[in-house]
């Protein structure tokens, strides 16, 4: 490969599988260093229901147990976690004492994994399910700054009032530094809907379970994750609900803006610094936007209905809830949309869905000056080269990003990492001019793979056993 300028990076997305890739350029980061302020709250839900048989032959409350014990060996002593239980000491609704039932068992500290022992020890499923009250008060365990993360570990609906989809978007509201992640345990139908909701109103991930191999893989992936920093980056700015009162987005600047309510539009003025410039926008959110629609629009300005170029996320078709929602537009090279200071951008929650309500997503504006010339530029290949068998090696273990701003960076090499049903991720791939990336990955189960450009530009995806890209 010719490396004679540096140009930019390809960002590639993995989501449903146990994959290995072999990918032919850059360096791994190395890993930073935890918060001090990050937090991490294990919710567990201790209803009787925990007691019916799990997949691999014991209850449900054994794997919770076998996976709590599991991953407390692998905590950093400094990493401040705690566990809060909900359903274990009140049964029968009659009983108004059922809907308050929640005890903080381990409060949140570091260097405290004895007593996180002791209490997956003891832990007996017994009551019933009051998601909303629990998660109201981890709430209030966590407090209201800092990074924090919140783990809930459920298999079933609430049986208390409110609605705990509810309760989770106040928890969002309090800021993006506070996430709330769902493991549903061998749960289907209106149950998993209720968690997927859950998930969805925190800005979290949702994860299906049925055993302790897998619940002790989320609770691995989580909680290394709640030691890592934010992944959504930028300064806040809030959408207005008409063009004339639209905020400056500014080329070069990463926002966070907030997704709209059911077919509700929210608009923004993309300045442009430089004439004729190609303006690109990117939408970034961490949001599980299961089966509906995000749409976000460009205009040559704010007075005009000239449409420059428009993208939407749409449902999977098989049904599967993603944690990962990339799009990007841009402004195009005719005069309409080219030759104003300013272009209108609008972002639409089409799909009517409440779930995306209020989910924080990160906007990059990039602006891309008129091509000039290619002069003393090494000349670009019109076609790829053949497959190159890389050498074979071991696959080096390897975590991946969670969003498109925290996106690891990697080098020739073999790499292994899972996925759970639904989780994404990403890393990125520097390239110099002329070059060209190859990767290959596989997997015992079905995954996407999908390459996005510098500009966060989706440039191919596929459904793949085994691919090469």
């Amino acid at each position: 490969m010719r490396t004679p300028r540096r140009l930019g990076s390809l960002l590639a997305a993995l989501a449903l599988a146990t994959v290995t890739l072999l990918v032919p350029t850059a360096l791994i980061a190395p890993a930073t260093a935890a918060p001090a302020d990050s937090q991490l709250l294990i919710v567990l839900d201790a209803s009787s229901s925990m007691l019916e048989p799990a997949s691999d032959g014991g209850t449900r409350a054994d794997a919770a147990r076998g996976a709590l014990l599991g991953v407390i060996e692998t905590l950093d002593p400094e990493q401040r976690v705690g566990l809060r239980q909900f359903g274990a000491t009140v049964v029968g609704l009659d009983d108004p004492a059922s809907c308050t039932d929640s005890q903080l068992t381990v409060p949140i500290a570091a260097d405290n994994r004895q007593a996180l022992r002791d209490a997956a020890t003891s832990y007996l499923p017994y009551g019933e399910t009051p998601i909303a009250y629990a998660l109201s008060e981890a709430g209030k365990d966590l407090g209201p700054q800092g990074q924090r993360t919140m783990l809930l570990i459920s298999d079933g609906e609430s049986n208390c009032d409110p609605d705990p989809c509810t309760v989770a978007g106040e928890l969002a509201a309090q800021g993006i530094d506070l996430t709330l992640h769902v493991v549903g345990f061998d749960v289907s139908g209106a149950a998993r809907d209720a968690l997927v909701c859950i998930a969805n109103a925190g800005g979290g991930q949702y994860f299906d379970v049925t055993d302790t191999s897998g619940l002790t893989s989320v609770l691995t992936k989580v909680s290394t994750r709640a030691s890592q920093d934010f992944t959504l980056d930028g300064q806040e700015v809030l959408g207005a609900a008409d063009a004339a009162s639209a905020p400056a987005l500014t080329p070069g600047t990463r926002y966070i803006t907030y997704l709209p309510a059911p077919d509700a539009v929210t608009h923004y003025l993309v300045q442009r610094t430089i004439p004729g410039s190609t303006l690109w926008v990117s939408i970034n959110s961490t949001a599980q936007l299961d089966a509906q629609d995000i749409g976000t629009q460009l205009y040559g300005d704010a007075t005009t209905a000239q449409s420059c170029d428009s993208n939407f996320s749409f449902p999977t078709s098989w049904g599967s809830t993603w944690s990962l929602t990339a799009l990007a537009i841009d402004s195009g090279t005719s005069a309409e949309c080219t030759s104003s200071t300013a272009s209108l951008l609008t972002i639409e929650n089409v799909g009517g869905s409440p779930q995306a309500t209020g989910a924080p997503a990160e906007v990059l504006i990039i602006e891309e000056p008129p091509l000039i010339s290619t002069a003393g530029l090494p000349a670009v290949p019109e076609e790829v080269g053949a497959w190159i068998e890389p050498p074979a090696t071991t696959p080096q273990p390897f975590l991946g990003g969670t969003s498109l701003s925290n996106t690891p960076q990697l080098t020739d090499g073999s790499y292994a990492f899972d996925l759970l049903p639904g989780e994404t991720t990403l890393f990125h791939v520097p390239l110099d001019w002329g070059q060209s990336l190859q990767a290959r990955a596989s997997s015992e189960d079905s995954i996407s793979f999908t390459l996005f450009s510098p500009n966060r530009y989706s440039m191919s995806y596929s459904l793949i056993d085994v691919a090469d890209i």
